[in-house]
């Protein structure tokens, strides 16, 4: 026997108290009472509020503004709260309530139904007031019995279990439910049976709103074997204590040979027809309930600065959630399923409601966004703002719609995400904010300005940022890339070039920024050492620079490599950007020359493997003091002597250049791969 609780035994004579009370005001009056309380709870309640605004936007915010979807929310608080009111009026309900309050259409349907003599199976879920729709069939000659699962608190459930038995209705209740079914339709009798929630990992996969959503498969799976025939039925509140019950004509089951494939196609019906109910009437449905659990689907919003190697590192660990994601759904047995489904649909008439071509987008779909802000102090403001964002905070939107561009806005805001992943301290308050909105969870790559990574579910760190150590910190050597053989295969497989058999020489040169300067003279300097040791070594050479390199470095590589022989590509970014150059360079060439004030860039060259990977830096910004200051804490050497200790890049005076590479290429040496995208693959499943 279940142990009562001490909360049960306040909550069950309060619950008394106040259904006596309720039933003592007339209805309209106890309707309004209801929507104020609902009105109270949807303020009060922030986590549930969170979880159905939530719902809500990944349903209808591609073209929904969260105005909208918010008024939507509170709606359906208080349309629970009145369905709470008139479930403790029940015993009141007799059936002149009913012909006054509640239409019913389609009863003639049950009524054909009985003539087959396998029992009906009304199919229906948590929209409307799904309990007084029930007792309102039973009142009008076509009672049900209803399949029930236990509540928390005993008492309590008792309560609503006899509420259940007016008007002659039967329950039938969680433990000895499958053999109390089974009798029940073998009687031909009416089972009502609530199927809208999550289904778990012994679910059938549906879509649903464009997700795949996990749904319980008992009630299609009883009708199959018994050859019961399945009614849809919904209950539309539309006034006060006026509602419209519809139950739908019978659902043409799919009776192929396999059975689950069958159950997966005929719950794909019944959503189909579930999801226009929704749509039509979306502040009815019990948007409260986690929908999408244990759903595969991931949709992963982007947040780019416009700096491209960010940008690149966003995409390095969207491309490993992309991995984990995707791993995941090939051990999933109802991913499983719907794949064999979706074969079969080819030569049969099966229907699992997802085009095979759109399967793969719906386990995994990213998006790229451009964060724009209206100036520098709108950027500060923001991160101010983040401080503050939290669930509690109804319509937090507002202070990123504030500080970005119009443009900017539009983009985030018509975007539901599972995951929101940024690079870069100025991205870290809109990402903030998305996961509130999105009730989503959050990667950061880099130190946030002003919030603590305690806000953020995954915070990739590099080392020589010095980051503490947390449950969701993962510390990386270099800065997650896009570098791997599959990756650097196709790259330079597009960009075609036609090379000789010999050694190959890449240089990879960046620029200036606040810390170093890349002078036209040390930019010659390099071009005359790497010339030299391609004269001695009879090795060819592949340069690329990028869109920092500056204009009077560019017309240097121009005026040196455009005729000379030896050079076999020469892309200047500022001309021209083809998007494989770098991945191709990295492919082709067996050393690597590489400017080390570009983190990205250097953590690309030393994730190829079986390279040499030689950097040089460009020479530091300001005086003697200035350096001095900044020789313990700049994160460039700090990154640059850490690769160096492990072996994964050898750090060279520019002077040295030429020496240093005849004496790697003719000992045969390598560098160490840098595999930070395991740790990240890792980290993204546990995300996940």
């Amino acid at each position: 026997m279940k142990k009562i609780s001490v909360a049960d035994n306040i909550l069950y004579p309060t619950t008394l108290a106040i259904a006596y009370l309720l039933r003592k005001l007339p209805i309209t009056h106890a309707l309004r009472l209801g929507r104020r309380i609902g009105s109270m709870i949807y303020f009060l309640y922030a986590k549930r509020r969170s979880i159905a605004y939530a719902n809500l936007k990944a349903a209808f915010g591609q073209h929904t503004k969260p105005r909208q979807l918010r008024r939507i929310t509170k709606k359906v608080f208080q349309n629970l709260a009145q369905t709470a009111v008139e479930v403790l009026r029940l015993p009141a309900v007799d059936k002149d309530y009913i012909d006054k309050y509640v239409e019913l259409k389609g009863l003639e349907h049950i009524a054909h139904s009985k003539t087959a003599g396998y029992g009906t199976i009304i199919l229906t879920a948590h929209f409307g007031n799904w309990e007084l729709s029930s007792l309102a069939g039973a009142l009008r000659g076509y009672p049900q019995d209803v399949f029930v699962r236990q509540q928390k608190h005993s008492k309590l459930n008792t309560l609503l279990n006899n509420y259940r038995r007016l008007g002659g209705r039967g329950v039938i209740t969680k433990g000895l439910a499958t053999k109390q079914l089974i009798k029940a339709l073998k009687e031909n009798k009416t089972v009502s049976i609530l199927t809208d929630q999550d289904g778990g990992a012994s679910g059938y996969l549906v879509n649903f709103f464009g997700r795949l959503t996990s749904t319980p498969g008992g009630a299609m799976s009883f009708a199959l074997k018994l050859g019961s025939q399945v009614l849809p039925h919904f209950a539309i509140r539309e006034k006060g204590p006026k509602h419209l019950a519809i139950i739908e004509p019978p659902i043409e089951l799919f009776t192929q040979d396999n059975r689950r494939l069958n159950i997966q196609a005929n719950l794909q019906q019944f959503t189909d027809i579930l999801q226009e109910y929704i749509t039509n009437y979306p502040t009815q449905w019990l948007w409260l309930h986690k929908r999408w659990k244990t759903s595969p689907t991931r949709r992963i919003l982007i947040l780019s600065d416009g700096k491209a190697g960010h940008l690149n590192q966003s995409l390095a660990v969207a491309k490993q959630i992309e991995k984990a994601v995707r791993e995941k759904a090939q051990r999933d047995s109802r991913v499983a399923l719907l794949k064999k489904a979706q074969e079969r649909a080819s030569s049969r008439s099966y229907s699992t409601g997802i085009k095979k071509d759109t399967l793969e987008e719906l386990i995994y779909s990213q998006r790229i966004v451009n964060i724009r802000f209206k100036n520098r102090f709108f950027k500060f403001l923001l991160n101010i703002f983040s401080l503050f964002a939290s669930p509690r905070c109804q319509g937090c939107m507002r202070c990123v719609r504030f500080c970005l561009t119009k443009d900017s806005y539009r983009k985030i805001i018509f975007n539901h995400a599972d995951v929101i992943v940024s690079c870069g301290w100025s991205q870290a308050a809109v990402n903030r904010f998305l996961k509130v909105e999105n009730n989503a969870k959050s990667v950061i790559i880099m130190k946030p300005a002003l919030l603590s990574i305690k806000k953020f579910d995954l915070a990739i760190m590099p080392k020589h940022d010095r980051p503490r150590r947390g449950k969701n910190v993962l510390i990386t050597e270099g800065a997650p890339n896009l570098v791997n053989q599959e990756h650097l295969s196709k790259s330079s497989q597009k960009l075609k070039l036609n090379l000789d058999e010999k050694l190959t020489i890449g240089l990879l040169i960046g620029g200036s920024n606040k810390q170093f300067q890349l002078s036209v003279k040390l930019a010659k300097g390099i071009l005359d050492q790497i010339i030299q040791a391609a004269e001695q070594l009879d090795a060819q050479i592949l340069v690329t620079t990028s869109r920092r390199t500056s204009k009077d470095v560019e017309k240097l590589f121009s005026q040196r490599l455009s005729g000379y022989k030896r050079c076999k590509l020469l892309i200047l970014a500022n001309r021209e950007n083809p998007p494989d150059v770098i991945g191709a360079v990295l492919d082709l060439s067996q050393v690597l020359v590489v400017s080390g004030e570009s983190i990205s860039m250097v953590s690309e060259a030393a994730s190829c493997g079986n390279k040499v990977v030689l950097v040089f830096k460009p020479k530091q910004k300001g005086n003697l003091l200035v350096k001095l200051l900044r020789l313990g804490r700049n994160k460039h050497n700090i990154f640059l002597k850490n690769l160096s200790f492990k072996n994964h890049i050898v750090l060279i005076k520019p002077k040295e250049l030429t020496n240093k590479i005849c004496s790697v290429w003719q000992r045969g040496n390598s560098t160490a791969k840098l595999s930070d995208n395991e740790a990240v693959l890792g980290a993204a499943k546990r995300l996940i």
